[in-house]
């Protein structure tokens, strides 16, 4: 949908909206809140990169950070994805990878408790 917009006024339109609904999230004090947002945005990282890199805000990646580094793993799980995408996506990736990169690799060594 959003590489099918050609004009910029809808683009910006969609970004706006799209820009709401994670505020919103992000505003929910729960944190089933904060998963769905994140992996709404790893999605968007997916399927539509430049839609998905308007909403990486500094304190979302902070957020998926701290979420990374979590003890429940589906917080681990949705937020190393989402940071791989962003780093994948992202134009500059050496802060996202000096932040995570830290993170990441303990993660990966945790036992899956399911």
């Amino acid at each position: 949908l959003y590489e099918q917009m050609y004009d910029d006024r809808r683009r910006e339109a969609l970004i706006a909206e799209v820009g709401k609904f994670t505020q919103e999230k992000l505003m929910d004090p729960g944190m089933e809140s904060k998963v769905r947002i994140v992996v709404a945005i790893t999605t968007l990282l997916t399927n539509a990169p430049e839609l998905g890199n308007s909403q990486l805000k500094e304190g979302l990646l902070e957020m998926m950070l701290v979420m990374a580094r979590s003890d429940e793993y589906i917080q681990q799980l949705v937020a190393s994805e989402a940071i791989i995408a962003a780093a994948s996506k992202k134009k500059d990736v050496t802060a996202i990878v000096n932040q995570g990169l830290g993170i990441i690799q303990p993660c990966a060594r945790v036992p899956k408790t399911t």
